[in-house]
């Protein structure tokens, strides 16, 4: 299954499955936090008819869902219950306060700076209504053999625990030209077209972003901010650490490369002293 594929009908179908004890996607007003293009939005939307879909990220990518979708055969007539708008329109619409049933996030927070972390948790719950759902992914994470993103250019199993910066740097750099499938990988951030060395530049940034989150500090981010845990999955690594890095780190630590949290906003009433 190609990118846009998974996009497009399995991350949708997996945030059904997830949320379907509460009766799943269908008839929701649903958040997007990071929708990038847009297309896990459109998915959405379009298979699972919901009220209505928001889809925000700090960029203006949406403008290219259009002529992704028609790349791959995807139709575009009307976005009918889907719009776009810029993170900020979270904090700025008070409309937009306790207006949401589910919020979803894939594969975003990884790239959220550590300082920002507890304020996008917060917009976040300030958007749902009390009960609603929050579901987040993030893969790999950091400390996982390929948590630094540079597995397409440096295939080695924790490259970037093991080596210096800079020869990270140089081997990404001298790896080959990229083929058409990671091209189309990366587009959300490296444009068609671009050369060799805006390509790597563009994704030495991407790793250099990167926050330093575990599974364990992203559940207490969440439950610190007015959240209950429902459910939480992981899924690890089959390829195992060398033994001095697992002594540095943890063979925990270092092998899980995926977590997946449903969480649901706390119902508190805050209690007005008497005067």
């Amino acid at each position: 299954m190609n990118l846009f594929d998974n996009k497009y009908f399995s991350v949708p179908n997996i945030i059904n499955e997830w949320t379907s004890e509460y009766g799943g996607l269908s008839a929701k007003s649903i958040l997007e936090f990071g929708c990038g293009v847009g297309i896990t939005a459109l998915g959405v939307a379009n298979t699972y008819k919901p009220n209505f879909v928001l889809g925000v990220d700090i960029s203006e990518q949406h403008i290219n869902l259009q002529s992704e979708c028609s790349r791959n055969g995807i139709k575009v007539s009307s976005l009918g219950n889907l719009s776009f708008g810029h993170s900020d329109i979270l904090s700025k619409r008070e409309s937009l306060r306790n207006s949401f049933d589910i919020v979803y996030s894939w594969s975003v927070f990884e790239h959220v700076n550590p300082d920002e972390i507890s304020r996008a948790l917060i917009t976040i719950n300030r958007c749902l209504k009390v009960g609603g759902l929050f579901f987040l992914q993030i893969s790999p994470l950091f400390y996982s053999a390929y948590g630094s993103h540079l597995n397409r250019w440096v295939p080695m199993p924790w490259a970037h625990l093991i080596l210096q910066q800079s020869k990270l740097k140089e081997m990404l750099f001298g790896a080959s030209e990229s083929s058409a499938e990671i091209k189309d990988e990366w587009s959300a951030y490296v444009k068609l077209g671009s050369s060799k060395l805006e390509e790597r530049n563009i994704v030495w940034a991407v790793y250099e972003s990167l926050n330093r989150l575990t599974a364990e500090e992203l559940i207490k981010f969440i439950e610190a901010e007015n959240f209950d845990i429902i459910r939480v999955y992981k899924t690890y690594d089959e390829v195992e650490p060398p033994s001095d890095l697992a002594r540095t780190y943890g063979s925990e630590l270092l092998k899980t490369n995926q977590i997946v949290i449903l969480a649901q906003k706390r119902d508190i009433q805050i209690m007005m002293p008497r005067i």
